[in-house]
């Protein structure tokens, strides 16, 4: 058990020096990282909520517009008509 302590104080000490800190850059690439990973998908998915037509080997949709969404809208509305 006091073995332990030790381990667990020499431990907190290394970590509260700057002998372990990563550098500055290092640390605003893990945010960026974490940035993307978090808000990279919800952005694809407002893109794809207004593209038309979006062929592989373009980053962007070709086409852009609100046709897609009002002609599904009309269908589910339609649908559920008596």
């Amino acid at each position: 058990m006091r073995n332990t302590m030790k381990h667990q104080l020499s431990l907190l000490t290394l970590c509260q020096s700057n002998k372990i800190r990563p550098s500055f850059w290092i640390q605003c690439v893990f945010i960026l990282l974490f940035a993307f990973a978090l808000f990279g998908p919800i952005t694809n998915l407002l893109i794809w909520t207004v593209a038309e037509t979006w062929y592989f080997p373009h980053a962007l949709p070709s086409e852009w517009g609100l046709n897609i969404g009002t002609k599904s809208l009309i269908l589910t509305v339609m649908s559920q008509a008596p």
